[in-house]
C-alpha cells in the first residue's frame, strides 16, 4: 500500500488557538501544526496525488460536511496522514464526504486516532485504511459504501475499534491483515459482494453485536486460523436487531438462508437457539435473532417528549418560504404531536438520536428512511406572501405506487407520486405546486407506503400555479404492471440484448422467478429476477428450473445466428427459446465450471419482420446468462447437439490426471502469463497446497491461487514453499535464452524460483524484496533450452512471493561470461533496477510490431490502429472475439465498431488497454486531443469514465471522458504532453465501462 508523495505545495503554518478555516484552491493542503482545521468548500475532481495531507499530531480535520472528490486514479489519496520522521498521534478526521479516490482516508503509522461521522463512497481500492503500526485507532459512525475494500486494518494496525458504521455494498466490507486485538461492534455490515469481514492471519479480536447480512459473511486467510471472540456474555441492552440483550451477531444472507434467519428463538430472549461455528477457534455462542417483540424499554427515550411537552409544538428550525427544508428538521413536540413513527427508536441512528423519526446519513447529509405506511412529520413555516409555491421533493423509492400526501393546517393540498428509482440511494426530484395563504402554517407530510426515502423539500419563489407542467407524473409510467412493454427497448434485431433488460410488466407477465426478492442486489431492485454484478459483468443468476424472462424485440426479417453468452457448473443445462409463444430453439448451455465464467452457444433462428416477444425458459438449476444476440446468417456449426458433445468432453480431458496439454500455445520468443499454466490438473500440471483457488480469479475450478493484478491482468499469489506450475513451450532452435521474470516478495529472507526442464535444473531466480504483494521487479536469468516441445517447471522456494509473468527472449548460443553476468546481477538486488528496464524493452519488441499506417506525430492516430501483437502485448481485452462489426483488424479480440470510413473502440471495460508505437518528428510540447464519449444506461449509476495515457514508462495522465449521452455521440478533450524526438510507445488504459474511443490527435502546443 505504498503511496507516492508530492512536493508540499501548500502548508498551514502556526499553531492555531481556535479553529482555522481551510479553503481548497487546487493545490494540496498540507497541515503541519497541531490544531483544529475546518474545510470551507467542496472539492471536485481533484487530480492531486494527495488532496489533504496531515503531517502533525493532535490535529482535528473537520470537513464541514463538504465533498472531497477525486478522479479515481491509482495510488491517489483524499486524506493522507503520515510523517516520515515520527509516528503521529491524536489525529481526528470527521464530517467529510470522500468519493472517487483510490484511497479515501489513509493513516500510515498513526496511532490513537479517529475517523468518525463521515461518508466514504465509491473509492476504487480502500475507503478507510489503517496501515503499518497504526495502533489504537477508531473508525466510528461512518457510512462506508461502494468501495473495493470498505475498511482496512493492515500490517500491525492492532487494537483498533470499528463501531457503529454502515459498511454496505463494498466488494469486501472489513479487511484485517496481520493486525490483532481489534473490536468490531454495532456495525451494519450488509450487501458486500465478496464478503463482509475478511480476516487474514489476525486474531484476539472481539466481534459482537453486528448485523452481518452478506452472501459470505466471514472469510479467513492464513492457516491455521487465528482465534477471535464472536460474542460476549449476554447482558441487558438494546442490540443491533432491537432485541433486549447484547450477545453475539446477527447472521443473515440476502437469500434469507442465514443461521439467524432460519433458526428459531424458542425462549424469546433475543438469541436464536444454538451457536454458529465460523471456523476452528471462532464460535458465536449467542447469535442474535431478528427481534419482533416490543421495543425494549431501555431504548424508549421519553425524555425529549417530557422536555418539549407533548402538547407544545414549536419549530426545530425557522423556515420562511422560499427555502429548503431538510426533512430531519421537523418540529419539536414528540411522538403524536410533531411526528408519528411506528418504532420508538431512531432506526437510522443519525442526527436526533433521542426521537423516533428514522434519520439516516446520506452522501450529502441526512434523510428520513425506514418509512412505514401511515407515518407522518410536521414543519412550521412562515409564508410572507400568499400564492402558489413550487415544492420540489428529493425522493428515492424501490417499489411502485408510493406517495407523499401534503397537507397545510390539516387540509389536503397536493399528492407527490414517488418514482421507483430502483434503490434507496438513487434520488430523483419531483415538483408539485402548493397554495399558501400569508402567515404561519403547519405542513404535514404523510407517507403512503414503505420502501421510500425523503431527503428534503425545497420551496421556490411564490408564483401563480404555472408550475403544473413540471409536475413529475412521468415516474408513474413505471406502474405498468398490468401490461407488458419493453425495458430499455424494444431491442433491435440484429443486435444484442442484455439478460437483465427483460420487459416491464412484473411477475408472471414479463418473467417468472421462484423467489420474491432480487437475490443478486443489482439491476432493477423492485423486481424479483435475480440480477447480480460480479467482476464487472451484470447477469441473471440464482436461476432455478423453469424460471423464464421475456424480451420485446423489433426485428428485420431474416435467418440469424442466435448467440447466448451463458455458463453453468454442471452438464445438461438448457435454455428453451420461444418466439410469440411458439417453440423456436433449444440452447445447450456450456459447462464452464463456475458461476463467474461464461461461454457462447449458438443456434439458428428465423424471424419475420416486426415486433416479437422472445421468452427464455431456463431448464435446470445452476446456470447464469449474461446476454444474447442475433447476428445475420446461420451458424457454421449445424446441430445443437455438437456444443453439448464439446462441453461434456473437454472438461474431462482438461482435468484428466494422465494427460498434460498446453492451456495456451507458447512459441519462443514469448511472454507467458503465470496464470496460463498447462491443463492436466493437480500433480500433473501443477502442485498447490490448498484445494481451492484462494485468489478467486480466472481459472476458478483449479487449485492454483490466481488473483487480479492492480491495473489489470492476473498473477499467481498465496504461494507456499514447494508449490510448482508447468508450461509447455515450443522452442524453434536450441540455445541459451535470456528469460525475464516479473516477480516480487514482501518479507525479509530469500525467496527463489527454480527453473527446470524434464527434471534438470536450468536456473535459479532470486526473487527481489519489493515490499508489497502488488509491487514487482524484473529479474533476468539465462535458460538453456533444446529445440522442440519442452515442458518448463517453475518451483517456488519460500512463501510471501508473487509471480506475474515470465518472458523468454531471443536465443543465443554464447557461453561463458555472458551466462555468468546475468546471474550475478540477479543476486545483487541494488543493481536490479538498473538492469530491469533495458531487458524489458528488448524482450517485448520481438512480439510487438507497429501497425502499418497512421503513426506519426504531429498527426492523428485512429483508435483501431493499435500495434500488431498478441493479447497482453499490444492490447488487453476482457471479452473473447471482436464484439463489433469492423473486421479490417481481424483476428483480434479488441472490440472495433464501424464509424464512418474507419472504426472506433467500443464495448470497453475497466482494465482494458491498447498500445500505439508512434514516431515523433521533433521534440516539443504537444496538445493531445482525444475524441471520446460515454453514456449511462438505465438502472446504472452515473460515474466518471477516464482514459489513462502513458508515454513509454512515464507516469500516466488522466483524460476525463465527457458524458455525451449515447454510444454514437462524441466530444473532444485535450491534455498537454511533452514528447521528445524519436519513437515512443503510447499506452491507453480505460477506467470505467460505457465509453467509446474514436481517435487521438497531437498538435504542437505553441
Amino acid at each position: 500500500m505504498a503511496l507516492a508523495m508530492l512536493l508540499v505545495v501548500f502548508a498551514v503554518a502556526g499553531t492555531p488557538a481556535t479553529a482555522t478555516d481551510v479553503t481548497y484552491n487546487g493545490q494540496t493542503i498540507v497541515i503541519s501544526q497541531p490544531g483544529t482545521y475546518v474545510l470551507k468548500n467542496d472539492i471536485t475532481n481533484s487530480n492531486n496525488v494527495i488532496c489533504i495531507e496531515i503531517k502533525a499530531s493532535n490535529v482535528v480535520f473537520d470537513g464541514g460536511g463538504h465533498l472531497i472528490d477525486g478522479v479515481d486514479d491509482a495510488n491517489k489519496a483524499g486524506i493522507y496522514a503520515h510523517n516520515d520522521a515520527t509516528v503521529l498521534e491524536g489525529v481526528t478526521v470527521k464530517n467529510v464526504r470522500m468519493q472517487d479516490w483510490y484511497y479515501g482516508i489513509y493513516f500510515n503509522a498513526v496511532k490513537n486516532s479517529k475517523v468518525e461521522q463521515s461518508s466514504i463512497l465509491s473509492n476504487s481500492f480502500g475507503g478507510i485504511v489503517m496501515y503499518k503500526d497504526s495502533t489504537g485507532n477508531t473508525v466510528s459512525g461512518n457510512r462506508i459504501i461502494d468501495n473495493a475494500y470498505g475498511v482496512i486494518f493492515s500490517d500491525g494496525a492492532s487494537n483498533g475499534v470499528i463501531s457503529n458504521n454502515e459498511i454496505r455494498n463494498n466488494e469486501r466490507g472489513l479487511y484485517v491483515y496481520l493486525s490483532d486485538g481489534f473490536t468490531v461492534t454495532g456495525n451494519q455490515v450488509t450487501g458486500n459482494i465478496n464478503n463482509g469481514i475478511q480476516l487474514h492471519t489476525s486474531g484476539s479480536g472481539s466481534i459482537y453485536n453486528n448485523n452481518l447480512n452478506n452472501n459470505l459473511n466471514v472469510f479467513f486467510f492464513g492457516e491455521p486460523f487465528r482465534a477471535n471472540a464472536w460474542s460476549v456474555t449476554p447482558r441487558a441492552g438494546t442490540n443491533i436487531m432491537n432485541g433486549p440483550s447484547i450477545g453475539g451477531n446477527f447472521w443473515g444472507t440476502p437469500s434469507g438462508a442465514g443461521y439467524s434467519q432460519v433458526t428459531p428463538d424458542s425462549d424469546g430472549d433475543g438469541f436464536v437457539d444454538g451457536s454458529v461455528t465460523i471456523a476452528e477457534g471462532n464460535v458465536d455462542a449467542h447469535p442474535l435473532a431478528a427481534w419482533t417483540g416490543p421495543t425494549p424499554t431501555g431504548t424508549v427515550t421519553v425524555t425529549p417528549t417530557a422536555t418539549v411537552g407533548p402538547v407544545n409544538q414549536t419549530p426545530y428550525k425557522p423556515h420562511t418560504l422560499p427555502t429548503r427544508i431538510e426533512t430531519e428538521d421537523y418540529d419539536l413536540g414528540g411522538e403524536g404531536v410533531a411526528y408519528h413513527d411506528v418504532e420508538a427508536a431512531n432506526l437510522g441512528k443519525a442526527y436526533r438520536l433521542t426521537e423516533g423519526v428514522d434519520i439516516e446519513k446520506t452522501a450529502i447529509g441526512n434523510s428520513i428512511g425506514y418509512i412505514r405506511v401511515g407515518e407522518w412529520i410536521e414543519y412550521t413555516v412562515n409564508i410572507p406572501t400568499a400564492g402558489a409555491y413550487p415544492a420540489t421533493f428529493r425522493v428515492a423509492g424501490w417499489a411502485t405506487g408510493r406517495q407523499i400526501a401534503f397537507a397545510v393546517d390539516g387540509v389536503s393540498t397536493a399528492t407527490v407520486n414517488v418514482p421507483n428509482t430502483g434503490s434507496y440511494t438513487k434520488w430523483q426530484s419531483v415538483t408539485v405546486p402548493v397554495m399558501f395563504q400569508a402567515g404561519r402554517h403547519v405542513i404535514r407530510l404523510s407517507f403512503n407506503g414503505d420502501k421510500q426515502n425523503l431527503d428534503y423539500v425545497e420551496f421556490g419563489a411564490s408564483t401563480q400555479p404555472t408550475v403544473q407542467p413540471t409536475t413529475t407524473t412521468q415516474p408513474t409510467q413505471t406502474q405498468t404492471q398490468s401490461g407488458q412493454n419493453p425495458f430499455n427497448g424494444p431491442h433491435a434485431v440484429p443486435g444484442r440484448v442484455q439478460a437483465e433488460d427483460f420487459d416491464n410488466g412484473g411477475k408472471t407477465v414479463a418473467y417468472s422467478d421462484s423467489t420474491p426478492e432480487n437475490k443478486g442486489g443489482a439491476g432493477r431492485l423492485n423486481e424479483s429476477v435475480d440480477v447480480e454484478t460480479n467482476g464487472g459483468i451484470t447477469n441473471i443468476a440464482w436461476i432455478t428450473n423453469n424460471e423464464w424472462t421475456e424480451y420485446t424485440v423489433d426485428a428485420a426479417a431474416g435467418t440469424y445466428t442466435a448467440n447466448f453468452r451463458a455458463g453453468a457448473w454442471a452438464d445438461g443445462k438448457k435454455i428453451s427459446v420461444t418466439v410469440d409463444g411458439q417453440a423456436a430453439a433449444t440452447v445447450s448451455v456450456p459447462n464452464t465450471g463456475g458461476y463467474e465464467t461464461f461461454d457462447t452457444a449458438s443456434v439458428p433462428l428465423s424471424l419475420t419482420a416486426g415486433s416479437h416477444v422472445i421468452r427464455l425458459t431456463y431448464l435446470g438449476d445452476g446456470q447464469n446468462i449474461d446476454w444474447f444476440e442475433f447476428v445475420s446468417g446461420e451458424p457454421t456449426t449445424e446441430p445443437t447437439v455438437e456444443p453439448t458433445e464439446t462441453v461434456t468432453v473437454e472438461p474431462t480431458e482438461t482435468v484428466a490426471p494422465s494427460e498434460q496439454t498446453p492451456y495456451k500455445a507458447h512459441t519462443v520468443p514469448v511472454r507467458i502469463e503465470a496464470e496460463d499454466y498447462d491443463n492436466g490438473g493437480s500433480d500433473v500440471a501443477y502442485s498447490d497446497s490448498t484445494p481451492e483457488n484462494k485468489g478467486e480469479a480466472y481459472r476458478l475450478n483449479e487449485a492454483v491461487d490466481i488473483e487480479t493484478v492492480q491495473g489489470g491482468g492476473y498473477n499467481i499469489g498465496y504461494i507456499t514453499n514447494g508449490e510448482w506450475v508447468e508450461y509447455t513451450v515450443n522452442v524453434p532452435s536450441a540455445g541459451t535464452y535470456q528469460t525475464a521474470f516479473r516477480t516480487g516478495s514482501w518479507f525479509s529472507g530469500t525467496r527463489q524460483i527454480k527453473v527446470s526442464v524434464a527434471g534438470a535444473e536450468k536456473a535459479t531466480v532470486t526473487v527481489p524484496v519489493t515490499g508489497k504483494d502488488y509491487l514487482y521487479q524484473t529479474v533476468t536469468v539465462p535458460v538453456t533450452l533444446a529445440a522442440g516441445t519442452q515442458v518448463i517447471r517453475l518451483t517456488f522456494v519460500g512463501e510471501k512471493q508473487n509471480l506475474d509473468y515470465f518472458e523468454i527472449g531471443a536465443g543465443t548460443t554464447t557461453t561463458g561470461t555472458p551466462t555468468v553476468e546475468p546471474t550475478a546481477t540477479v543476486t545483487v538486488q541494488p543493481t536490479e533496477t538498473s538492469t530491469v528496464e533495458p531487458t524489458e524493452t528488448v524482450t517485448v519488441e520481438p512480439t510487438q510490431t507497429v501497425a502499418p499506417s497512421g503513426r506519426s506525430i504531429p498527426g492523428r492516430i485512429e483508435a483501431e490502429n493499435f500495434d500488431e501483437g498478441a493479447a497482453g502485448t499490444a492490447y488487453r481485452d476482457l471479452t473473447p472475439g471482436n464484439q463489433g462489426d469492423y473486421t479490417a483488424r481481424n483476428p483480434t479480440d479488441v472490440d472495433l465498431e464501424t464509424l464512418g470510413s474507419g472504426a472506433n473502440v467500443g464495448y470497453i471495460r475497466t482494465g482494458e488497454w491498447l498500445v500505439y508505437t508512434a514516431n515523433v518528428a521533433q521534440t516539443n510540447s504537444y496538445l493531445a486531443t482525444f475524441r471520446v464519449g460515454s453514456w449511462t444506461p438505465p438502472s446504472q449509476t452515473p460515474g466518471q469514465r477516464t482514459i489513462m495515457v502513458r508515454v513509454d514508462n512515464a507516469v500516466e495522465k488522466a483524460v476525463n471522458v465527457p458524458l455525451t449521452g449515447s454510444s454514437s455521440a462524441y466530444e473532444t478533450v485535450s491534455i498537454p504532453l511533452d514528447l521528445s524526438q524519436g519513437t515512443h510507445e503510447i499506452g491507453i488504459r480505460f477506467v470505467g465501462w460505457y465509453q467509446n474511443f474514436d481517435w487521438m490527435e497531437f498538435a504542437p502546443a505553441n
